[in-house]
């Protein structure tokens, strides 16, 4: 697999403001950082019977979800 430069543009943006706002809102403090089991519990939870997951060959790990 390829390291795409983006990818550490868009995790260090995710803990300097996302990650931020969240805890400022109340939130969990979750984060891309902590693994994909906290996407796939949440889109579980939402009622989504089949979620499957694919890594693409920039990095990004792509979640697909269906009823």
């Amino acid at each position: 697999m390829r390291r795409n430069p983006f990818s550490l543009i868009t995790y260090g943006a995710g803990l300097l403001y996302c990650l931020q706002e969240n805890l400022a809102g109340g939130g969990s403090g979750i984060s891309g950082g902590d693994g994909p089991s906290w996407v796939l519990a949440a889109l579980t939870e939402g009622g989504f019977a089949n979620v499957t997951t694919h890594d693409s060959q920039t990095g990004y790990r792509i979640f697909v979800a269906t009823k």
